[in-house]
């Protein structure tokens, strides 16, 4: 019983990292086409899908690196929406 109150304990302690960001989704209904780097092709992609934020786009400042499923794509701001950290 010691060794699990310990762990629960140290759970418990494990601070949010600096880096934690909020979460995203894509805004809108239906399909949109994103520019994929790494295919260097345009993709379909499921508008209301959760992604991963990364960074400006160095190429296009208007546009965020976006993780969506298992692609990295280029997106505008304006298709982004923060959910907060749900």
């Amino acid at each position: 019983m010691d060794i699990l109150q310990e762990i629960l304990e140290a759970g418990l302690a494990i601070p949010l990292e600096e880096s934690s960001q909020p979460g995203y989704i894509l805004s809108g209904s239906g399909f949109g086409w994103y520019y994929s780097d790494s295919k260097k092709t345009m993709v379909r992609v499921a508008r209301g899908s959760e992604c991963i934020v990364f960074e400006k786009d160095p190429l296009n400042k208007t546009k965020f690196i976006v993780q969506v499923g298992n692609d990295l794509l280029s997106i505008s701001e304006d298709d982004l929406i923060e959910i907060g950290w749900n």
